[in-house]
């Protein structure tokens, strides 16, 4: 490419034909370097027989007019027209260009648009009736947000011949020259100064459904911290996997790409926009969703509600759509976009639960399937799920007890050895009565995170009963006997022979009042056993934070399925210790003294 043509240069530019050897050979030293890691199993992709007929990029030149695709109401597209500004030779990497454009009508769609908008990703732009590439990136913080990028077509369209394999980081930003900052200055009418120094992937709007206030913004600060470029919204979900109906014909260019991390009662879905379609193959986004290279997301249609202008002028313009029918698996996620096949659903882990209301007796059973699980989104999107369904049948938040058992099953490095934790929690809390819930979340982190190996979740299933009552017993009162003083009384000291049998009434006054329930337990005086023995009462101790940076993880696994739980009520003495879950929270302590005789 020549300078003469409004080309600002980054590097050293080389022939397309030279850059696609390149993006090959960087694929495959990727691959290489990446060969180890384990990647969850999808359809292989159809080769793509008659790919869309491709402007060149080396013809590209500022001025060019052309036109695009993309929905801005429902899931039919519309046309808009652009104009060329300049080409970023290198922008993303050597040999990957972006193209620098203008949306300049017509009125209507700029009016519902507002300019480039997140959501638009991979709206497919074409010259000369060609196909010259999709929509990726913004200035941003840009004076005019007429003005985005995009990515050249043939980069999209080799992606239907890549080879499986990782890919390296993704650039957060790409650096502009001081040349490109003029062009946009002089197309947008405002002062160099103005126009922004980088460019950003266009924000991907991330659906989630149901979600309160408190829940997006948790949700969005722990995507921050990470560095994503996902703009929570409340979406509506899309239908288990297990009950949905697939619509195997690939999406059209121009309607929504819905690449869905779960559906069910909790869907959470990366919604950009298709490019092409090819056979059974779909290219769209014209950017990475976590750039995982080889994917199994489930793939589906959208439609959309609206677009939001941001008139602060701070994030631009973003689409709000809702997930419609489920198409198929995306199977690539790449620098230049996504591409999915139709007609097949990726395998997925279930989340199951049944919660009970025992207040009013609403039950709920309700399913999610999850298809991505990676880092934190396995943990997260469960726990979404256990939040909304307790949500449904409590209705309200606020003080309660409750009551939790769970199972989550997966398999450990090796893909075939299975592990399994079981466990319960039951806390009683004025200010949260989901709180018991967050035992179940932290252990998925445990598991997630474990240093020891890769793990992938298979499924999980939880079942409780939740109520707006305080379920506290205060452990008031102690009865002892043995052979040596029959019959159930308050006794400061018991007296029992060595090799008999006591028993122990522990009583437990409910939070509130009421009639006080009993425990009761049998022990065995040991023959050894000689003088004063102290036997004590307490409730179970909640668990604190797992240390598991140097434990192996049938280790790990072992303490996940073991600990006290809160509704223990623990008694220990003689050598021994025996434990029995109550229907209540245990607090308070008590003990007496068992004065050994011959």
């Amino acid at each position: 490419m020549s300078q003469s043509r409004g080309v600002v240069l980054l590097g050293n530019a080389r022939s397309s034909s030279s850059r696609r050897k390149a993006l090959r050979a960087l694929t495959v030293c990727f691959g290489l370097i990446a060969a180890s890691l384990t990647f969850t199993d999808a359809p292989a992709a159809t080769p793509c027989a008659s790919p869309p007929t491709v402007f060149p990029e080396s013809s590209i030149t500022p001025g060019m007019i052309g036109t695009g695709l993309t929905a801005v109401q429902g899931s039919a597209p519309v046309s808009f027209d652009i104009q060329v500004i300049g080409v970023l030779p290198n922008a993303l990497l050597p040999s990957f260009d972006l193209v620098i454009f203008k949306i300049t009508g017509p009125p209507a769609f700029l009016d519902q648009a507002h300019g480039v908008a997140s959501g638009m990703s991979g709206s497919p732009i074409y010259i000369g009736g060609q196909l010259a590439g999709a929509v990726s990136y913004s200035f941003g913080l840009a004076a005019d947000p007429m003005i985005g990028l995009f990515t050249p077509a043939q980069q999209m369209v080799d992606l239907t011949a890549l080879p499986t394999g990782a890919s390296t980081s993704l650039p957060s930003s790409v650096a502009v020259t001081h040349r490109a900052r003029v062009a946009v200055a002089d197309a947008a009418k405002v002062p160099v100064s103005s126009v922004p120094t980088t460019v950003q992937r266009l924000a991907i709007p991330l659906g989630v459904s149901g979600l309160s206030d408190q829940r997006a913004q948790r949700l969005q600060s722990i995507i921050d911290a990470h560095g994503l470029p996902f703009h929570i919204y409340r979406a509506g979900g899309a239908a288990s996997a297990s009950a949905a109906t697939i619509n195997p014909t690939p999406l059209a260019a121009g309607e929504p790409l819905a690449a869905e991390l779960s559906t069910g009662d909790v869907t959470f879905a990366g919604i950009g926009t298709a490019t092409f379609a090819c056979g059974d193959l779909n290219v769209g986004w014209g950017h990475s969703f976590f750039f995982g290279g080889p994917s199994s997301f489930a793939m589906g249609g959208a439609s959309v509600i609206t677009i939001v202008n941001d008139v602060s002028g701070l994030f631009g313009p973003f689409k709000i759509l809702v997930p419609t029918d489920l198409r198929g698996t995306v199977v690539q996620d790449r620098l230049a976009g996504l591409m999915g096949q139709a007609g097949t659903l990726p395998t997925s882990m279930p989340v199951t639960t049944t919660f009970t209301d025992t207040d009013n007796g609403k039950t709920r059973t309700g399913q999610t399937d999850i298809f991505y699980q990676k880092d934190f989104w396995g943990p997260e999107i469960t726990y979404e799920h256990v939040f909304q369904n307790l949500l449904l049948v409590f209705d309200h938040f606020g003080e309660g007890t409750l009551n939790l058992s769970y199972t989550i099953q997966g398999l450990r490095e090796d893909g075939v050895t299975p592990f399994t934790v079981h466990n319960s929690n039951m806390v009683a809390s004025e200010y949260d009565a989901f709180q018991a819930a967050y035992r179940l979340l932290n252990a998925m982190y445990e598991l997630a995170f474990n240093q020891a190996e890769d793990i992938t979740f298979t499924s999980v299933e939880a079942s409780g009963e939740i109520t707006d009552r305080q379920l506290v017993g205060d452990i008031v009162r102690v009865r002892t006997s043995s052979s040596l003083q029959r019959g159930l009384r308050d006794r400061p000291v018991l007296k029992a022979k060595r090799g008999s049998t006591i028993t122990l009434e522990v009583m437990l006054q409910p939070a509130g009042g009421g009639a006080p329930e009993t425990a009761t337990f049998r022990m065995r005086v040991p023959h050894r056993a000689d003088g004063l023995e102290r036997i004590s009462f307490r409730g179970g101790r909640a668990r604190q934070k797992i240390d598991s940076r140097h434990l192996g993880f049938e280790q790990l696994v072992a303490i996940l399925n073991g600990g006290e739980h809160p509704n223990d009520l623990i008694a220990t003495g003689l050598g021994r210790q025996l434990v029995q879950q109550q229907d209540v929270v245990v607090e308070g302590q008590a003990s007496v003294t068992v004065k050994v005789v011959g």
